[in-house]
């Protein structure tokens, strides 16, 4: 049985992938599904996360002005169900 989902990225993130499964001969579908796949499968995420310099530097900036408790937080708990945000 297949289900369908929702979800939020970014425009050039959405354009990107699906030129890039394109290439690769599949819908984005196809390979959203290829990776919740193998996630499952390792049991965890299929690859080894990094960030550039840049992304290291703000979060360095974020979490200082955190700590001083300047900025604004939000956390938003998506559980099991699925939520929009506009």
């Amino acid at each position: 049985m297949k289900v369908s989902m929702r979800f939020i990225v970014d425009l050039e993130t959405s354009r990107k992938a699906v030129a890039l499964f394109k290439e690769l001969g599949m819908s984005l579908s196809t390979g959203v599904e290829l990776f919740l796949k193998q996630a499952l499968r390792e049991d965890g995420l299929p690859f080894q996360p990094t960030l550039s310099k840049e992304e290291i530097e703000q979060m360095e900036v974020d979490l200082a002005q955190s700590l001083r408790g300047e900025g604004q937080d939000i956390w938003y708990d998506t559980g099991e169900e699925e939520i929009l945000y506009d």
